[in-house]
């Protein structure tokens, strides 16, 4: 984002779309600053199949402590046992090598590689889909 404008924008976006129940997106806090540092979305919701896709970003001076490892486990887990998902999956661009990473240590598998899905500011993008299921996560995070 470039102002405040567009960011207070997403979040009367966001404010809607919880109420609406078209998504849920929450908060990344820093336990010591206690201001923002992120967010965790789920969107695409498809109650009748139990599957949701999620989103994540991080400001960037908070990148490689672990802070988004912490808070992706925490909301899969309420994912899966609260909302009683069945599978998530995540859209990411195959050259976000931290976010594959992150992905795959939380279970997600490799499920899709397409080609020129996304244009982004002018540019197209490939996209590289992933999936995890619950039954994987509570093969390794027992509720």
């Amino acid at each position: 984002m470039q102002d405040r404008a567009q960011a207070k924008k997403k979040v009367l976006r966001n404010v809607q779309a919880n109420q609406n129940n078209a998504a849920l997106s929450l908060v990344v806090e820093s336990k010591v600053q206690q201001n923002m540092i992120g967010q965790i979305s789920l969107f695409n919701i498809h109650q009748d199949s139990a599957r949701a896709e999620i989103g994540y970003v991080l400001s960037r001076s908070h990148w490689q402590k672990g802070l988004m490892t912490e808070a992706i486990s925490a909301f899969i887990s309420f994912c899966f046992s609260d909302l009683n998902l069945r599978r998530l999956e995540a859209d990411i661009d195959p050259a976000n090598a931290a976010s594959a990473a992150l992905l795959k240590n939380m279970g997600f598998s490799l499920e899709g590689f397409l080609k020129q899905r996304w244009l982004i500011d002018g540019v197209i993008t490939d996209s590289e889909v992933y999936g995890l299921l619950k039954s994987t996560w509570l093969d390794k995070h027992p509720l």
